[in-house]
């Protein structure tokens, strides 16, 4: 059979990129789709939900036929790959039975390597999907939420009918010398954020930090008044580290105010302001020899707190039980759980390290609407337990500065040092930052709806 009259039609669509990989746009390596049909009548061909060629002559994928018996070869011109082969059909089989046969003839002779082409690409469109749903699962799924153990507080109970603790209180970082007690780092930000770092003068100066002595409160923030210049290594911000490097103990964080992405509610839709990503951790150098712990950890608009370890190889949580803290363990690439501590564990995502979910409303917007509260990481030779605590539901013994964690219940998280040995943590310094987008932040941009909502 002769091949059509005229230049081939080049296959848009889905496969115009192939077209362009293979040969340049317009290139002789394009696709002619050919359909051949036998006719042993007048049938009347047409393409679903369009008019024929007698009542729209410029519709592409009419056809003209030549009357009964003739055999005849034309092109399709398509727009969507071969989705328009199946919305050929004859109106009438009865009276006109027709073969038809397709072929898909290739212009270039080196057609394996455009099917190699399109299974790769398949196969990488089968990992992004992959991927995007395991971070869905791992940061934007929601635990249960947060509820008040009853029976921490009592205020009808005074300090003085306490118990000893037996924590006693080593050092106190507030009021106006809290400073004094951090160095404020102006490096890159390792996670690669969209950030700079500023030194104290120029924090100071910016008001990125200043003390209320109404409230004795001291506020660490970004700038959120200027247009960061495209050259510029990002937004300001800032990154302190205790001076002093800690091993064990109870550390407590009360903060009444987190930032966080949150979401604006106007009267037709909800942007979503994202790209925050605050941190409250320790760690030390050479990392992640000497470890790291993760005690408040979120992105954009975050509800839920991570707590996670990250260490070098032989540190696993796989046998923990889940009885023993109120979150979950985040998935791991697999689709298991994400027990393994170290950063390039097997199956996880790269440093994502053993990490847990806390309950709903332990973090973001929903915390800060509630006043805030209380972080307590008990780190000892057995383990690390992380607990939360919503202003008015403090313990009453954590309130009188003698805490008895063993009165508190179940944590939130809970790593124990039974299958990780507890050298793989040594003495650490403490870490308070907040970075913008990032390697946690930027990678789960589009799960949280930032780029179709703002």
């Amino acid at each position: 059979m002769e091949p059509s009259v005229g230049p081939p039609r080049s296959v848009r669509g889905i496969f115009s990129r192939v077209q362009r990989f293979m040969a340049g746009r317009g290139g002789a390596a394009g696709f002619q789709l050919v359909e051949t049909e036998l006719a042993t009548g007048s049938p009347h061909f047409r393409r679903a939900g369009l008019s024929e060629k007698e009542d729209n002559p410029e519709t592409p994928h009419s056809a003209e036929l030549n009357g009964p018996g003739v055999s005849k070869e034309r092109s399709l011109d398509t727009e969507d790959g071969f989705s328009h082969i199946s919305d050929w059909f004859s109106e009438d089989d009865s009276l006109s039975p027709v073969k038809k046969r397709f072929t898909l003839s290739f212009q270039s002779p080196r057609k394996w390597a455009i099917r190699a082409i399109l299974w790769c690409c398949l196969f990488l469109a089968v990992l992004i999907v992959g991927a995007l749903v395991t971070l869905y699962l791992m940061y934007v799924r929601k635990v249960d939420v947060y509820v008040c153990p009853a029976d921490l507080y009592d205020p009808s109970q005074s300090c003085s009918t306490l118990g000893a603790s037996r924590y006693g209180l080593y050092v106190e970082y507030s009021g106006e010398d809290f400073l004094d007690n951090w160095d404020f780092r102006t490096t890159d930000d390792p996670t690669h954020g969209t950030v700079n770092y500023v030194s104290r003068n120029v924090a100071e100066a910016q008001n990125l930090t200043y003390y209320d002595e109404g409230n004795g409160t001291w506020y660490l923030r970004a700038d959120t008044q200027n247009i960061v210049d495209s050259w510029a290594r990002g937004r300001d911000s800032i990154r302190i580290e205790s001076k002093e490097v800690f091993h064990e103990g109870l550390f407590v964080l009360d903060t009444p105010h987190m930032p966080t992405g949150w979401v604006d509610k106007c009267n037709v839709c909800l942007q979503h302001r994202c790209g925050t990503w605050p941190a409250f951790w320790l760690y030390n150098s050479p990392w992640p020899f000497k470890g790291e712990i993760d005690i408040v950890e979120g992105v954009h608009t975050a509800t839920s707190n991570n707590a996670a370890l990250h260490t070098g190889n032989n540190c696993t949580m796989r046998h923990v039980p889940t009885t023993s803290f109120q979150g979950v363990w985040n998935p791991s690439l697999t689709g298991g759980s994400a027990s393994n501590c170290y950063i390039k564990a097997s199956g996880q995502a790269e440093n994502q390290g053993c990490s847990i979910a806390f309950p709903d409303k332990t973090y973001g917007a929903p915390w800060n609407d509630e006043g805030g509260g209380v972080y307590a990481m008990l780190w000892d030779s057995e383990g690390i337990k992380i607990w939360v605590f919503k202003r008015g539901c403090l313990p009453e013994d954590l309130i009188c500065g003698r805490p008895m964690p063993i009165s508190w219940g179940v944590p939130a998280a809970h790593f124990a040092f039974n299958e990780c040995n507890e050298e793989h943590f040594d003495a650490l310094k403490i870490v308070i930052n907040l970075t913008f987008c990032g390697d946690w932040a930027g990678a789960t941009w589009l799960l949280d709806g930032c780029i179709i909502r703002g």
